[in-house]
C-alpha cells in the first residue's frame, strides 16, 4: 500500500458517513389553514351585504413562529423543526377568519386589516388569540377574545371570550391543521351570528 492510500480512503469514508446523514434527514412539511369555499355571486345576490373589518388580531408569541407548536396532555409545548406554516400563523390565522365570515355572511365586503384602502365597515371585528395549539391525536383548543364594533363607534357593541375544542380525526400534522380549521370556521361562525344579530336590531 502506497503511504497516501490510507488518508485517501479514511476521507472517502467520511464523505460516504456525511452523505448518509444527510439522506436519512427528513423533508420539511408546510401547511396552510383551508378556509371554507368562497363566497358565491347567488349568496352576494340574496344577502344584505354587510362591509366587514376583521381585525387587528394579536396571537401569542409563542406559537407565532414558523413551526408548528403542540402541547402534551401535561402543558409541555413541543416544536418541530420539520413541520411548519407556510406563512406567519397571524397572517395566516387572520385570512381564514377573514374568508370564513365573508361565507357565513355572503358578502364579498369582508376585508382582513388593514382595509382602509378597499371599505369603510359597518362592523369592525378586533380579535385576540389566546391560545391556539393542539396534541397530536389530542384535542385543539382555541381561546379567544373579540369584539364587534359597529361603524364609526369607538367601543365595541358587544365583547365575548370564547373557548373552542376540536378533536383531532388522526394522528398527523395534517389531522391536528384540519382541528385549527375547523375551530376557526366555528367561531368566524359565532361572530357572523353577532353581527346578524346587531344588524337585525339596527333596522
Amino acid at each position: 500500500m502506497r503511504p497516501n492510500t490510507l488518508p485517501t480512503l479514511v476521507l472517502l469514508l467520511a464523505l460516504t458517513t456525511l452523505c448518509s446523514c444527510r439522506s436519512s434527514v427528513p423533508p420539511v412539511a408546510f401547511y396552510t389553514l383551508s378556509p371554507v369555499s368562497a363566497v358565491s355571486p347567488e349568496q352576494t345576490a340574496q344577502a344584505d351585504v354587510l362591509a366587514v373589518g376583521v381585525g387587528p388580531l394579536t396571537i401569542p408569541r409563542m406559537i407565532d413562529r414558523p413551526t408548528i407548536v403542540t402541547r402534551s396532555a401535561q402543558g409541555e409545548l413541543h416544536i418541530d423543526e420539520f413541520h411548519r406554516w407556510a406563512g406567519t400563523l397571524e397572517s395566516t390565522v387572520l385570512d381564514s377568519l377573514t374568508q370564513n365570515i365573508a361565507q357565513q355572511l355572503g358578502s364579498e365586503q369582508v376585508v382582513a386589516y388593514p382595509w382602509t384602502n378597499f371599505i369603510d365597515p359597518d362592523y369592525r371585528v378586533p380579535i385576540d388569540i389566546l391560545r391556539l395549539d393542539g396534541e397530536l391525536g389530542g384535542l385543539v383548543t382555541l381561546e379567544a377574545t373579540w369584539g364587534v364594533t359597529p361603524g364609526k363607534e369607538r367601543r365595541a357593541a358587544v365583547v365575548r371570550m370564547t373557548t373552542l375544542c376540536e378533536q383531532t380525526t388522526g394522528g398527523s400534522y395534517a389531522d391536528l391543521v384540519a382541528a385549527h380549521d375547523r375551530a376557526l370556521e366555528t367561531l368566524a361562525q359565532m361572530i357572523a351570528t353577532e353581527i346578524e344579530t346587531l344588524h337585525a336590531a339596527d333596522q
